[in-house]
């Protein structure tokens, strides 16, 4: 079996700098896990028992395709450095190698972009259509809510770090998990779910409004989001959808009775934290 070193280090890591632009990376508010060093690729369904042979302290990241058919896989950094949100911070090294170990921080590596160019994927009167035909599946009774997405290219006559863009979406969305995992770097505030011993947490998001620059404003608008029946309805299509999912692997499972409004730097959300106990 693979030999492993756990040990404590100093709380004071930067991890987003420690996964570099080739690392793995998934980490809110400082606290998450960063690997580096090449690793152990398992599927999804070996995960579980390659963790417990190598330790409760081992993680494991990847980003599963949307395409559901796409065939994918898990990562095991063989250098790892997990900071808890307690502050507590540990440093894993698989092969027992440490060469690599507390003191060799990688650095982001990105300066710059230079000027990018934004294109829509598609034109404004396909995304149009789109949401004429979305908005008439609703009327119809044929679907309760839909979820639109418009795809945009940025070009940039730089090379784009993965380092850089973590470093940005980190300082712009602060609260936000960011995440950089083979390439596809990105931040979301939304946390689908959340496993400690048996106890099953999520916080789904839905109900959206735009933020100002006016705190009055900021107010006016927080106050709309909440009392709106077309926002309320939404989220709570959310919420039904997730307790309901969750609930087979629950005995015990409830969900806040209002909602919470989260700001983050150009919208708010409204937000409900789901929590249960697994049977």
């Amino acid at each position: 079996m693979t030999p492993v070193i756990t040990r404590p280090i100093d709380p004071d890591v930067d991890l987003a700098a420690f996964a570099g632009d080739d690392g793995w990376l998934f980490m809110r508010d400082r606290a998450g896990v960063a690997g580096r060093g090449g690793g152990l690729r398992v599927a999804p369904a070996e995960a579980d028992r390659v963790l417990a042979e190598l330790g409760e302290r081992v993680v494991a990241i990847g980003a599963r395709p949307f395409d559901r058919a796409a065939p994918w896989e898990l990562v095991i950094p063989r250098h790892q450095i997990r900071v808890d949100a307690d502050g507590a911070a540990w440093e894993t090294l698989l092969d027992g190698d440490s060469s690599d170990a507390a003191g060799g921080r990688a650095t982001p590596t990105g300066s710059g972009v230079g000027p990018v160019r934004v294109e829509p994927v598609e034109s404004p009167e396909e995304w149009c259509a789109g949401v004429a035909r979305a908005t008439g599946l609703i009327r119809e009774g044929r679907a309760e809510k839909i979820v639109l997405c418009r795809e945009v290219t940025a070009i940039a006559e730089l090379p784009l770090a993965p380092s850089l863009l973590v470093d940005r979406l980190a300082t712009r969305f602060a609260g936000c998990f960011v995440y950089s995992v083979d390439g596809l770097v990105g931040a979301s505030p939304e946390l689908l779910v959340e496993r400690t011993g048996d106890t099953v947490r999520s916080q789904p998001m839905a109900g959206t409004a735009r933020r100002s620059d006016d705190p009055e404003r900021d107010d006016a608008l927080r106050a709309e989001l909440f009392a709106s029946p077309t926002y309320r309805h939404e989220h709570q299509l959310t919420i039904d959808m997730v307790h309901d999912t969750l609930l087979d692997f629950t005995s015990y499972l409830d969900f806040e009775p209002e909602p919470q409004i989260v700001p983050l730097a150009n919208v708010f959300h409204l937000a409900s934290r789901v929590e249960g106990r697994l049977s």
